[in-house]
């Protein structure tokens, strides 16, 4: 279900979002042990990193959002624009989305009812979530994509993204050979690792373009959802193939991976799907500390931290 929408040459800043994270000399050796270090004479997972949180919106939530001076002003470098990309094997579309970008990580936000592709049922309907991944070296991917195979029991293939008017790749990304789109019947959240080329991907002062360092949002760290049992075991194959440590605390599957950890709920009969992510901050937040936009979102803040929630229809797409 998954689609990348980052800053291509069409967008209003006119540059591409980044991957890649500025890390500590300590990280970056870690990061390169795990490339280079054999076990049984394969490599070792590379660290797949939170990109961005992709979700669709109630249209209320979504005009509320857009119209905010606060989430424009003070809590990040918000941009609306829209974007053409096209997958190999299906197809050319366009879609217009709001864009809450942190340092490393972003949220892309759409509208009920407004994106649709090639090949897919119908348009996203709200509570469609996205969790995007991605890793620094492309040839990688392969690795990954086999370890995800051997997850799922069935093959999988690698796409390519193309974008913009130029056409050239974007990024590729795995899913399963028997799957013609990411938006598989009867899963509304789900998550995909993604490898860029180079010549899309800027220097990290490029990003300092679109981030903004005196707003408040730095970084998405924890996301917890609602899922029903197709999507939870979809994730956690994924999440498995990525080497992330998986736990079970009561109903509750936790994941954790570099600098992120994921909370998987199951869903319950008649109940609204809940997304709730954990933010930092670049500094403490002061005076007013909640946020509403309509009644399906609610931003509270505590400190130099903060929590989105956002509670979706019952009803979706079969």
């Amino acid at each position: 279900m998954v689609d990348e929408t980052e800053l291509d040459s069409n967008a209003s800043a006119n540059v591409i979002l980044r991957p890649m994270r500025a890390r500590t000399p300590i990280f970056l050796g870690l990061a390169l042990t795990a490339l280079v270090v054999t076990l049984g004479g394969q490599l070792t997972v590379p660290p797949v990193f939170l990109n961005h949180v992709q979700m669709v919106l109630p249209s209320p939530v979504y005009a509320e959002i857009r119209r905010s001076p606060f989430l424009k002003n003070e809590f990040s470098a918000l941009d609306e624009h829209a974007s053409t990309a096209q997958r190999d094997g299906l197809g050319a579309y366009t879609y217009t989305g709001i864009y809450l970008f942190g340092r490393h990580t972003y949220l892309e936000c759409f509208e009920t009812g407004t994106v649709s592709r090639p090949g897919e049922s119908g348009p996203w309907q709200a509570g469609v979530v996205g969790f995007n991944l991605g890793i620094d070296d492309r040839s990688q991917l392969p690795l990954l994509r086999d370890r995800f195979a051997a997850e799922a029991g069935e093959p999988a293939r690698i796409d390519i993204t193309r974008r913009g008017t130029t056409n050239l790749p974007s990024y590729d990304s795995f899913s399963l050979a028997s799957q013609k789109t990411y938006n598989a019947p009867g899963i509304d959240v789900s998550a995909i690792v993604k490898a860029y080329y180079a010549d899309r991907i800027t220097l990290d002062k490029q990003r300092d373009k679109i981030y903004a360092p005196d707003r408040l949002l730095k970084d998405v760290t924890a996301a917890t959802v609602t899922v029903n049992e197709a999507e939870l075991k979809n994730i956690l194959e994924l999440f498995r193939a990525c080497g992330y440590a998986i736990r079970k605390e009561g109903e509750k599957q936790i994941a954790s991976g570099p600098e992120v950890t994921f909370t998987l709920l199951p869903e319950k009969p008649n109940t609204p799907r809940i997304l709730a992510l954990d933010l930092s901050l670049n500094r403490e937040k002061t005076g007013e500390q909640t946020y509403k936009f309509s009644a399906n979102s609610e931003l509270q803040f505590h400190g130099n931290s903060a929590k989105w929630t956002f509670t979706f229809p019952t009803e979706r797409r079969p």
